[in-house]
């Protein structure tokens, strides 16, 4: 079909083309005009392994919730060795057949933009972080709270488009473009003030939860700086997130020890000490149990550029 093709289509030909991968439809599908026409969409629900053919435009996509952790496939027995998380953005580059692997439910977020400059400038970053990775088949997602925070503010928006003026939807697609040109792809990118909005406490959490990774941060302190209680903070970052901040921690200092087990030769114990583990075999039984084999092993494939079966 012609509205299929990644050389002629629309941004809305683009959303049917993702809904159709998907195998269902997004509950939120909203057109907004920032510095150029910008489509917004939002799917609940469980996507289990599905193709994503060549697309016209970038596209940023972001892990709201639920409990999957999302991989790529490089052929029918092999996943990448990254993944993404709740609460980890992931950009999917234009003219590049993808294939993924989800293993639960997940609320995923997507931004198309149409401007030119905006699609180059996505893509450009993505090269960059390809650049810096050995495995051509991976995840190769970041953080980053201003975009996460502002990308859920607006889709709960829509979900009740009649309570905010479109002048201000309009607005806040516009600044968050803005952004992404004068911003993503910096060096400190990420770490910009958060704005105070219904997210706020989590969004908060989260940047101190990716900045303790070597520390013995605790939700505990959190809570504390936040002025809030543990209780209400865990249950609010489970609702947002999917997941609690002790497991999120977690999981960011696996994806620490991840990166130096494939990109150095530094001795196992260091690694477990620079991702914030007590000692080594703590790293081993955590990162067994989540990753599926051991670290030792892990570095074994990443190195050689070997993906586990």
């Amino acid at each position: 079909m012609a509205r299929d093709d990644p050389k002629t289509m629309s941004i809305i030909d683009q959303s049917e083309v993702i809904n159709r991968a998907h195998g269902i439809k997004a509950f939120i599908e909203e057109s907004v005009t920032g510095l150029a026409p910008c489509f917004i969409q939002r799917w609940r629900g469980y996507l289990g392994e599905y193709d994503i053919p060549k697309l016209r435009f970038p596209m940023i996509a972001l892990i709201s919730g639920g409990r999957a952790k999302i991989r790529r496939i490089k052929s029918s027995r092999t996943l990448s060795i990254d993944y993404a998380m709740p609460g980890d953005i992931t950009l999917i580059p234009r003219d590049q057949d993808m294939r993924w692997h989800v293993n639960g439910e997940v609320d995923v977020i997507a931004f198309t933009f149409e401007n030119p400059e905006t699609c180059d400038h996505l893509q450009n970053v993505y090269n960059k972080i390809l650049s810096q990775s050995r495995n051509k088949h991976y995840v190769g997602s970041f953080t980053n709270a201003y975009i996460f925070t502002t990308c859920n503010h607006l889709t709960n928006i829509l979900s009740d488009p009649e309570s905010v003026s479109r002048d201000y939807i309009a607005t806040q697609v516009q600044a968050l473009e803005l952004y992404i040109l004068n911003y993503l792809g910096n060096k400190n990118d990420g770490l910009h003030p958060i704005k105070e909005n219904h997210s706020h406490y989590v969004d908060y959490a989260m940047q101190r939860l990716n900045l303790g990774v070597k520390s013995k941060i605790h939700v505990e302190d959190i809570a504390r700086e936040l002025r809030v209680s543990p209780a209400y903070l865990t249950k609010k970052f489970k609702d947002e997130v999917g997941i609690t901040p002790h497991h999120f921690l977690l999981l960011t200092r696996i994806k620490k020890a991840q990166s130096l087990l494939a990109e150095t030769d530094v001795d196992i114990a260091t690694i477990a000490q620079e991702s914030g583990f007590s000692h080594q075999s703590h790293l081993t039984r955590h990162f067994s149990r989540e990753i599926g084999m051991s670290p030792f092993k892990f570095r074994q494939y990443a190195q050689k550029g070997i993906e586990p079966l």
